[in-house]
């Protein structure tokens, strides 16, 4: 698992497992994800409204990911658990 710096107050995570799943932070919550997926690339992002700046983060990670604008909403509960669930400690890639 590493960490990727992607500007202020804004992160990546990813997993390095069997989806390549990947986890956007925004100052210290989960707003976002993409797996790979038998059928391609998708992307999900949570249902929450939260900042204008968070939302940007969003959008413009999807945008920098090749997304099509078609991300699935998911509850936040969903982020959070996803994100709970890591305890590996991560290492940091530039």
């Amino acid at each position: 698992m590493t960490l990727k710096n992607l500007g202020a107050h804004k992160n990546e995570i990813r997993l390095n497992d069997q989806y390549d799943t990947r986890v956007l932070v925004s100052y210290e919550t989960p707003v976002a994800y993409r797996q790979l997926l038998a059928d391609g690339v998708k992307f999900f992002q949570t249902e929450k409204k939260w900042s204008r700046t968070t939302s940007k983060h969003i959008t413009q990670w999807l945008n920098d990911n090749e997304g099509d604008g078609s991300a699935m909403v998911v509850p936040q509960s969903s982020l959070d658990l996803l994100f709970n669930t890591l305890d590996k400690p991560m290492t940091e890639v530039k």
